[in-house]
């Protein structure tokens, strides 16, 4: 694990909650978005499904479970991975953003 990676896990695992990814524990920070800021990572097919949830993007350090399809539970509340993107920085994977809803 780089100085890089490091670094944004140990934020996260800071600043993060307990959640459940697809059965397996994670350490995330989660944060509500809207149907615009949603737009960004889905197409408009999968946003006219789902608009009455909402959507959440989770940051996870790297190498945290995740997978479209997966199911995560935050809080209490189940949500659907629709998207996984990987935040990188000088062609290593620094971080995974989860798509939700």
């Amino acid at each position: 694990m780089s100085a890089v990676q490091r670094r944004f896990k140990k934020v996260i695992e800071q600043h993060g909650e307990s959640i459940t990814v697809g059965g397996q524990p994670a350490t995330a920070v989660a944060v509500p978005i809207s149907t615009s800021q949603a737009r960004i990572y889905l197409p408009d097919s999968e946003l006219g499904v789902t608009t009455s949830r909402p959507f959440m993007t989770v940051y996870v350090p790297e190498g945290s479970p995740g997978s479209p399809g997966d199911t995560l539970d935050i809080d209490g509340l189940a949500y659907a991975v629709q998207r996984v993107v990987d935040l990188r920085y000088r062609g290593e994977t620094v971080m995974k953003i989860l798509v939700a809803v």
